[in-house]
């Protein structure tokens, strides 16, 4: 079996790697990259650090960042993206289609349109946890953006594909996508099959030395989410601005803040007693450490918060909260 992992993001590496780490197939990492996500692919020491441990036999690269169309509000660009997808799926396509098996977490991604323009059909992961949960109906554009997606790519979102041979996902409790064929995968389940030594394995891929902290501390954690890279937010400053004003309301004393791996905010913060951490990671690896404990993790809306087993209260927001903020 000759099964390959499309990652984007180092959460997609992170899930990828627990799915890998003890299975005897033959697994092959791609490192996929457009004008809009280059994050991997810049991260050279983490890439050294995957192939030292050899749990991919090989790891390729789909990296088209410098071609993709950059002005995303252009008119003609579903057509100049359409007619870019045509090049790159006569030069690529083959590749892909000589594995058994190819699993990807975000199939509107180029690399998905390639897949789907060639017909190639795939395993669709959770982008993020319990996202198709959460986050399924915002995930759909208006009936007019989707009839003009579907016309270029022949699908419009995710989970739209007819190339899809099934969605994974976390829990299969309360998911209505469709006529899809839904497959549960607990991540949960996944992190508990792993020894010491492979959990070791993981934190030293992501995390050049041990993350510590003084557990005696009462620390709350604030997760970043890239919210003007999104489009939500008008500026970085206004970005700076939100999460300065919820460590100034929902925060005493000493605070952490995780910010995303797709925020590239320069943060200042008002609260002298607050530590900005390593954004190149997924939160996620820190449940392998012990000797972590945090009182408080706040959030607006990522699923992340719900993995981190080392907190005491986890506090999302919601959408409401920045939609009335931004008022």
């Amino acid at each position: 079996m000759k099964r390959l992992y499309i990652c984007d993001t180092y959460y997609h590496l992170f899930i990828s790697l627990l799915k890998c780490i003890n299975d005897n197939s033959e697994n092959y990492l791609c490192i996929a990259s457009d004008n809009k996500n280059t994050m991997l692919k810049n991260d050279k020491d983490l890439i050294k650090r995957v192939k030292k441990y050899k749990i991919f036999k090989e790891i390729i690269f789909f990296d088209f960042s410098k071609e993709q169309i950059k002005n995303n509000k252009s008119k003609l660009r579903h057509l100049k993206n359409f007619l870019l997808l045509n090049r790159i799926s006569k030069n690529e396509g083959d590749k892909y289609k000589k594995f058994d098996e190819i699993l990807i977490f975000f199939d509107l991604s180029l690399i998905g349109k390639v897949l789907n323009r060639e017909k190639i059909k795939y395993i669709l992961l959770e982008d993020g946890l319990d996202c198709y949960k959460k986050n399924y109906n915002n995930n759909k554009p208006s009936l007019f953006k989707s009839c003009v997606k579907k016309m270029f790519y022949g699908y419009s979102y995710m989970g739209d594909s007819k190339n899809i041979k099934y969605i994974e996902v976390n829990d299969v409790q309360g998911i209505n996508i469709g006529r899809k064929k839904i497959v549960e995968c607990k991540r949960i389940d996944l992190i508990n099959k792993l020894d010491d030594k492979s959990k070791k394995i993981i934190q030293r891929i992501f995390l050049k030395s041990d993350f510590k902290i003084n557990s005696s501390k009462k620390f709350t954690l604030i997760l970043t989410q890239p919210f003007y890279e999104d489009g939500y937010l008008s500026s970085e400053i206004e970005q700076v601005k939100l999460y300065n004003d919820i460590i100034n309301n929902y925060c005493h004393g000493e605070v952490i803040v995780k910010v995303h791996p797709r925020d590239k905010c320069n943060y200042i913060f008002d609260n002298k007693k607050t530590h900005v951490i390593n954004r190149l990671f997924p939160v996620e690896v820190l449940n392998f450490n012990k000797d972590i404990e945090i009182e408080t993790a706040i959030t607006i809306s990522s699923t992340s918060i719900e993995s981190l087993e080392f907190v005491n209260n986890k506090i999302t927001l919601g959408w409401d909260y920045l939609y009335e903020w931004k008022k």
